[in-house]
């Protein structure tokens, strides 16, 4: 058995054709025909019926291609994690990313590497923690950024700190702007709009509902949970939605009356993010530089906040 009759077994329980499995995987149909026969002979069972209306695993085939699947896809994560230990100006790098720190840490960080690893490549995709945190354990992305969670396990490494709140933002004439006294209550009646849900959300306000002997679902006010900041933005713009955003998000919209700073009492000031990676392998040069600038920019965020406080 050998690794071309794995990848033949894989590709026709996927196409379910000789032809066109063989095609996909760039070679001949006959060669392809004698790799699945030599894998039978192997086990001295059937592993594909061979109808005239298709071709489809059986039982003892499923066993097979299921096992081709997590040997072929472990050996392509090997060679992918050499490569990125290799060089760091030809590294690759997967980064999953909380929307609402997107703007605020990563994009900052990927322009400094840009400037002096033009080289690197990265992709990027946006979610919630239970998401992004299932992929990183999967291995399909290599590092998540965003906030902590009680479903984080011990077993990752982390570089964890703090950061400037977001801000809470509506329209300017948004009714709530009338109510006296506003308590988080009040900020519940009214449709909210969100990226994912954090955990420091959570905990802060059933901390602040506990104190006025309220028990509310923290989730049913929201209208909608999306990683399109730009939709979020615009829906509070123009409706009775309230929004919670990084301040460089919506700075322009605020600096341009088009949203205003709506702050439920007692909002913190500060709230922990971090980054987050598996604790089973070696960093690349690529990973440890990206979290090297994550660090610095988180640091000039805190820094910020000090001077603007002092």
């Amino acid at each position: 058995m050998n690794l071309r009759q794995l990848e033949c077994a894989r590709a026709l329980a996927h196409y379910r054709h000789f032809g066109r499995a063989a095609e996909s995987i760039g070679i001949s149909q006959s060669g392809l025909t004698q790799n699945i026969k030599s894998l039978e002979s192997h086990y001295g069972v059937v592993l594909f019926t061979r109808e005239r209306l298709g071709t489809g695993p059986t039982a003892f085939g499923e066993v097979v291609v299921r096992g081709a699947i997590q040997v072929l896809d472990r050996l392509a994560t090997i060679e992918r994690e050499i490569r990125l230990l290799d060089d760091l100006e030809m590294g690759e790098l997967s980064v999953g990313v909380d929307p609402m720190l997107g703007n605020t840490l990563l994009t900052p960080a990927l322009m400094a590497l840009l400037g002096r690893h033009h080289k690197l490549r990265f992709k990027v995709s946006s979610g919630g923690t239970g998401e992004l945190l299932t992929r990183l354990r999967s291995r399909e992305i290599d590092l998540f950024v965003g906030f902590p969670d009680k479903d984080l396990p011990d077993s990752l490494r982390s570089l964890t700190f703090e950061l400037p709140a977001p801000t809470v933002v509506g329209r300017p004439d948004h009714p709530i702007l009338d109510v006296a006294n506003r308590t988080l209550v009040d900020f519940l009646e009214y449709p909210l709009v969100q990226g994912p849900i954090a955990r420091w959300y959570l905990e802060w306000a059933e901390d602040q509902l506990s104190t006025q002997d309220r028990s509310i679902d923290l989730l049913q006010p929201y209208f909608l949970q999306a990683t399109d900041i730009s939709m979020l933005i615009d829906i509070a713009r123009s409706s009775d939605a309230l929004f919670a955003a990084m301040r460089g998000d919506v700075g322009w919209h605020l600096e341009n009356d088009e949203l205003m700073e709506i702050l439920p009492p007692d909002w913190p000031e500060r709230v922990p993010a971090g980054v987050w990676y598996s604790d089973d392998q070696p960093l690349s040069p690529a990973a440890e530089r990206l979290i090297g600038e994550l660090a610095r920019i988180a640091k000039t965020h805190s820094s910020d906040m000090i001077q603007g406080e002092g």
